[in-house]
Formats: structure tokens, sequence, C-alpha cells
């Protein structure tokens, strides 16, 4: 009898079901790491950690909405994917301490639908691979 993945409850089938059972497994694996977490910020500051991956900032309050990156030195390879959902307040990525954006300490957005996907190096910097509407401050 098969099993189910961790996180999205995929079934794997037994080693001895069909003959793909082996090979599935591994995919299977892989897809179930997949699963984000999605954190929604509505007001104030999110100071991200490890567990943060995805992170919506509902701009619909009229108010600066913060979302304070942790040191890049702590978080060599942390991967995170920031997206504006509506629009009428604004929203401020503040990179930590003397720590970078592509050489800048801050970005922000005011307008629904930008985002913006950026990547630790493990030293000092958080690197965009992908933006679309976000403006260096």
């Amino acid at each position: 009898m098969g099993t189910t993945t961790t996180n999205l409850g995929l079934y794997k089938p037994a080693n001895s079901e069909e003959d793909w059972g082996d090979d599935v497994n591994a995919n299977w694996d892989t897809l179930d790491n997949l699963n984000k977490n999605v954190t929604f910020l509505t007001s104030g500051t999110l100071n991200v950690n490890s567990s943060h991956q995805v992170i919506i900032i509902d701009l619909t309050a009229e108010e600066t909405m913060t979302v304070s990156l942790p040191s890049a030195s702590s978080s060599e390879g942390q991967m995170l994917y920031i997206a504006c959902k509506s629009s009428g307040g604004d929203a401020l990525i503040d990179a930590d301490g003397s720590d970078t954006i592509n050489g800048d300490g801050s970005y922000e957005s005011s307008s629904e639908y930008d985002y913006i996907i950026i990547v630790s190096d493990g030293v000092d910097t958080w690197f965009i691979l992908s933006v679309d509407g976000w403006l260096s401050t």
C-alpha cells in the first residue's frame, strides 16, 4: 500500500505497485517540497525570518507597510517572492543594517500586481532575480 507526501498529500505508490513506483516517488517528494508558505501583510511591519517564502502585501489600507529583511549573512540562499495586492497604500522592503538589495537599502511600491523576487547571497546582498514595478529608494 502506498503513502502520501508530507505537505500536499500526494499519493506515492508502494514500490511493489506498478513498474513506475520507484521513479515517481522521488518526483512526488520534489513536487511536495515546492509547497510555499504564504504570508499576508495587511498592516504594519513584517520581520522576515527563514519560514517566509511568499509575502502578499494588501495595500488597501492607506498606510505604509514594511517588509524588514533579515541579515543576508544569516539567510544564505533564502528566496522571497513579494507581491502587492490592491492599491491605496505604500509598501517598503527594507534591507537589514548595511545590507543592500541590488546595491540599494530599500525598494518601494504602491501599485497592485507589482512583484519582486529576491535571493540572499549569504554575505551582505539580496539579489533581484525578477522585478516588476518596484523602485529603489
